[in-house]
C-alpha cells in the first residue's frame, strides 16, 4: 500500500475543562501501546537489511489514535456546549496550538538539519513540498495530489487529517446539535449514517487502486474521528454502567477486542489492502471503542489494570512527542549510516527518540500548554511558523523536480517458506510484478503443495548499474547489490528458480562510464553477461532456472511520465525479450516462459480472473492477480505433478 503505508498522531488531551471527564490513566495505556507498535513497524519499513517488520500491522495504530482523538475532543465539545451554549470557540484552537505547534516545530527544525547534512540532492523536492504542506497541516492533501516520493515528514498526514478534523467537527457537530435539539435520538443516528458513509468511501477507493486516497483522506478517516465522537455522546449520558451484569459483559468485551487489536499488529501487514479497505481498520476502530468504554469502568479488573500499568501510561504521556521524532530520527540513525543489525539498531533508535520525546515533553510542550508566553501565543506561533518555513526552503535549495526514475527506487528481498521435510521449494526472483510477490508474501506461502520464497530488488535488477532517461541517469542505487540479493535467494535451497526479471532492462543503462542504449548489441551483451552471473548463482545448489518474458507494464494508463513511457513502449519490450530468448535458446537446460498469456493476454494489460481484475487501476497487481500469478508460476515450475 502505498502504502507504504505510515501511522497516526497519538495526541494527548489537554487538561479536561469544566464538565468534560477528568484524565484517564488507561486512556495514556491505550497509546502506549498503539506508539509502540507504529514506532516498531516503522523501524522496517522499506528495509529488508533489517528482515521482516517484528509488529507488521503496526501501522494500525492510526485507528486507535484517530478513536481516542475523536473521544477526547467531542468530550471537550460537549463540555463547552454545556457550559457556554456553543461548540466553537477560539479557546479551543488556541489550546490545540499551543499544545501540538512547539512540538511539530522542532520535529521540522530537526528535518531541515536532516535535509542540509544526509539527504541526497533528489530527495530535496519531497522534503520541500511535504515540509511544507505538513507545518501548514496539509500533508495528507499533498500526498493524494501530488503523489511526491516519501521523506522522513511523510507520517505527519495523520495529523494534518486531525487538525482539519479540529476546525471542522465543532461547526458540524454545533449544527447537527441545533438540528437535533427537539429529537435528540436523531443525533447518534445521523453519525451511524456517516461512519457507514465514511467506511463506504475507503471501500471505493480501495477497490479502485487509489490508495493513498483510501488510507489517507480526510473523508475516507473521518468514521474512525466519529465513532470516538458516539462513544464520548454515549458517556457523557452514562459514564458508567450499574448493573453487575453490565459492567462483566462491557470487560469481556473488551478484553476481546484488546485481543483483537494486538492479534492485527501482530498478523495482519500492510499488503492485505482487500481486508484493510473493507472494513478492516474500521474493525480495528471499533475494537478501540470497546476498549476505552472499558477502561473507564471504575471497577475494571482488567482492561483498567492492564492499561493503567505505569510504564504504558508513561509512554502514553510522551506518545505525541514520540510519533513526531520518530521518522526523522530514523532517517538520520540508518542501518546504512551506522552499520548496526537489527536489535542494536533498534534499541538504539528506540534510546534516542525516547531522550528528545521526553526532553520535549518537560522543557517545550508542558511549558507551552501550561501558559508560558501567555499573551504573547499568537505572535510565537507566527514568528515560529515563518521562520520554520524559511528554514524548509533554504536548506532544500537546489531542490529537483521528484527523480523521474521514483518507480525504480524502491527494493525489497525475502525468502522465508519452508513447509514439512521434502517439500519442494521455488525462488522466485523479481522486478515489477516479482516485487508484488516478494512485498505480498513476507512470510512466505505454501501453494499446491510448493512452499514459495521470493526476491525482488529494483535498484540493482539485472540491467545493472543507472538508468538514464535521454541523457540524465539515475542516482547511484541505495540497495544491496543485485547480486548480493541473488546470493540471499539462493540461500533458500531452491528445487527451482523463476527468474521475472526484464523491465528494467527496458530502459538506456550508463555502466562504468558508458551510455548502453536499447537496441545497441553492447548493451546485449552486458546483459547476457549479466544474466550468466544471476544463472551461475541461482543454479549453484543444482536446482531448475526459468525466464519470463517481459509482459504488459504494471502502470497506470493517466501516468504521463518518462518512466511510464519507457515501460509502455513495445518496441523496448520486444527487444530485452528478443535478449532473453537468445539467451535462453543458448542454454538447453533453461527454460523461457511466456507471461503475456496469464498477465496480458490479446494485449489487454488489465485481465480479469474469476476473483476480480489482475491489476489495480494504477496497474500493480491485485490480490488477485497475485494469487493467480503465484499458482501459474507454480504451475510452470514443474514442481507439481497431478
Amino acid at each position: 500500500m502505498a502504502a507504504s503505508v505510515s501511522s497516526a498522531v497519538p495526541i494527548a488531551a489537554d487538561a479536561a475543562p469544566e464538565g468534560a471527564l477528568p484524565r484517564q490513566p488507561a486512556l495514556d495505556g491505550i497509546r502506549g501501546i498503539a506508539i509502540v507498535a507504529v514506532m516498531l513497524y516503522h523501524a522496517f519499513s522499506y528495509q529488508p537489511a533489517l528482515g521482516a517488520p517484528w509488529v507488521p500491522g503496526g501501522f494500525m495504530g492510526v485507528d486507535v489514535f484517530f478513536v481516542l482523538s475523536g473521544f477526547l475532543i467531542t468530550g471537550i465539545l460537549l463540555a463547552d456546549e454545556a457550559r457556554s451554549g456553543s461548540t466553537i470557540s477560539r479557546r479551543l484552537w488556541y489550546r490545540r496550538t499551543r499544545r501540538l505547534m512547539p512540538a511539530m516545530l522542532l520535529m521540522l527544525v530537526i528535518l531541515c538539519g536532516y535535509a542540509v547534512l544526509r539527504a541526497q540532492p533528489w530527495d530535496l523536492y519531497s522534503i520541500r513540498g511535504r515540509g511544507i504542506a505538513a507545518l501548514f497541516y496539509a500533508e495528507n492533501w499533498y500526498a493524494i495530489i501530488a503523489r511526491p516520493a516519501p521523506a522522513p515528514v511523510s507520517h505527519v498526514w495523520s495529523l494534518s487529517v486531525e487538525e482539519q478534523w479540529y476546525v471542522i467537527w465543532p461547526f458540524l457537530l454545533g449544527g447537527l446539535l441545533l438540528v437535533t435539539r427537539r429529537a435528540q435520538r436523531m443525533l447518534p443516528a445521523i453519525l451511524v449514517v456517516l461512519c457507514i458513509a465514511s467506511a463506504m468511501w475507503m471501500a471505493h477507493d480501495g477497490g479502485a487502486g487509489h490508495n493513498t486516497a483510501a488510507y489517507q483522506s480526510t473523508f475516507t478517516r473521518a468514521g474512525e474521528l466519529l465513532l470516538g465522537g458516539l462513544l464520548a455522546m454515549a458517556v457523557r449520558r452514562r459514564p458508567t454502567a450499574t448493573g453487575r451484569t453490565a459492567r462483566a459483559t462491557i470487560e469481556i468485551a473488551g478484553v476481546a477486542a484488546l485481543a483483537w487489536i494486538l492479534w492485527c499488529f501482530a498478523a495482519i501487514d500492510d499488503t492485505s489492502t482487500g481486508w484493510l479497505y473493507n472494513g478492516g481498520l474500521y474493525s480495528v476502530a471499533v475494537a478501540t471503542v470497546l476498549i476505552i468504554l472499558a477502561a473507564l469502568q471504575p471497577g475494571s479488573p482488567v482492561i483498567r489494570r492492564t492499561l493503567g500499568w505505569r510504564p504504558l501510561v508513561a509512554v502514553g504521556l510522551i506518545s505525541y512527542g514520540l510519533y513526531l521524532f520518530h521518522i526523522p530520527i530514523y532517517a538520520w540513525i540508518d542501518h546504512r549510516y551506522t552499520g548496526l543489525g537489527t536489535y542494536s539498531l533498534t534499541a538504539l533508535r528506540f534510546a534516542v527518540v525516547g531522550a528528545i520525546a521526553v526532553a520535549s515533553y518537560h522543557w517545550l510542550e508542558q511549558p507551552f500548554r501550561h501558559g508560558a508566553f501567555r499573551g504573547r501565543g499568537h505572535w510565537l506561533a507566527l514568528g515560529g511558523t515563518l521562520m520554520t518555513l524559511a528554514l524548509i526552503v533554504l536548506s532544500t535549495m537546489g531542490a529537483r523536480h521528484a527523480r523521474p526514475w521514483q518507480t525504480l527506487q524502491f527494493t525489497y528481498a525475502n525468502a522465508s517458506a519452508h513447509g514439512p521435510p521434502g517439500t519442494p521449494r521455488l525462488l522466485i526472483v523479481g522486478e515489477n510484478d516479482g516485487l508484488s510477490l516478494a512485498f505480498h508474501d513476507r512470510q512466505g506461502t505454501i501453494t499446491d503443495g510448493v512452499a514459495i520464497g521470493a526476491v525482488a530488488a529494483i535498484d540493482c535488477a539485472v540491467g545493472g548499474d543507472r538508468p538514464l532517461l535521454g541523457n540524465l541517469a539515475a542516482p547511484p542505487p541505495t540497495c544491496d547489490p543485485w547480486f548480493d540479493t541473488l546470493r540471499a535467494g539462493a540461500s533458500f535451497e531452491p528445487d527451482a528458480t523463476i527468474l521475472m526479471v526484464g523491465a528494467n532492462a527496458m530502459f538506456d543503462h550508463r555502466a562504468e562510464g558508458r551510455d548502453l542504449r536499447v537496441g545497441d548489441p553492447a548493451y546485449a551483451t552486458r546483459l547476457r553477461h549479466r544474466l550468466d552471473r544471476a544463472a551461475a548463482l541461482l543454479t549453484e545448489g543444482g536446482g531448475r532456472l526459468l525466464i519470463t518474458t517481459v509482459t504488459c507494464p504494471g502502470v497506470a494508463d493517466t501516468d504521463t511520465s518518462a518512466v511510464a513511457t519507457i515501460l509502455r513502449d513495445p518496441a523496448r519490450r520486444a527487444w530485452v525479450n528478443g535478449v532473453w530468448r537468445d539467451w535462453a535458446d543458448q542454454h538447453p537446460n533453461l527454460r523461457l516462459v511466456d507471461l503475456d498469456p496469464l498477465l496480458c493476454p490479446n494485449g489487454d494489460p488489465r485481465p480479469a480472473g474469476p476473483n476480480g481484475p489482475y491489476r489495480a487501476a494504477d496497474g500493480a497487481l491485485t490480490g488477485a492477480g497475485i494469487a493467480a500469478l503465484r499458482s501459474w508460476l507454480v504451475e510452470q515450475s514443474g514442481l507439481v505433478t497431478h
